[in-house]
Formats: structure tokens, sequence, C-alpha cells
């Protein structure tokens, strides 16, 4: 759940990652479900989700979706909700992400990448 709207909550499996949107009152609003354009082969055994954060430092609707072969940040409340707004991929084959972790915004309001750990 997006602590900031209270209004998104995230739900992903190993190849799938969609944002259900509530009303109000809690229940499943009309507008239903987003499905992220992941890009992830399914087929594919070898590349999976590992981790999906909200990040509400950023904005009310940034979420950071990370599988062993890319990172991806969305802003589901922007005009583009389904499309990364950033996307950062592994140039090596033989490397994995296995964590990512973000620093909080600096005195000029910039939040990054602080590390990613890999095998």
């Amino acid at each position: 759940m997006n602590a900031t709207t209270n209004r998104h909550v995230v739900a992903w499996g190993k190849h799938n990652c969609a944002i259900l949107l509530l009303s109000s009152s809690g229940v499943l609003d009309a507008e239903g479900e987003l499905s992220l354009e992941l890009a992830l082969d399914a087929a594919s055994e070898s590349n999976c989700i590992k981790q999906v954060t909200w990040l509400p430092e950023v904005s009310a609707g940034t979420l950071v979706v990370s599988t062993l072969t890319f990172i991806k940040i969305f802003d589901v409340c922007g005009a583009t909700p389904l499309t990364p707004t950033h996307s950062y991929v592994l140039s090596y084959e033989a490397s994995h992400i296995q964590n990512v972790a973000f620093v909080p915004a600096n005195t000029e309001g910039v939040t990054g990448v602080a590390g990613v750990a890999g095998v």
C-alpha cells in the first residue's frame, strides 16, 4: 500500500506487476488495475522481479521495480503511469542485481540509486 495516497496497492509475482486502485471507501475502484510495462520474457525463468518499493519521499506515486537485470522507476500518478520514467539496465549478462537501496533527497532535492548489490 502506498502510505502517501492510501489509494494505490501494488501486487506482483515472478513476472508481472500491477497497481490496484482503491476508492475512498477502500473498495477496488472502477478504474481497476494498471499493469506495468516491464518487458520481462515470461518464458525466461532466469529473469524475475526481485523487489518493488514505493518512494514517497520523491513523489506520491513513485514506484521502483527491480529485477535480476534492470531497475525501472514509474510515476503511477503521472501522465504515463504504465511507462517507466527511468530505466537502468545491466550491461553484463553474467551479473545480476540482488538488492537496491535509495538515498533520500539531499538539500537540492535529488534522489538517486545509493547502491546496487550484485553477483
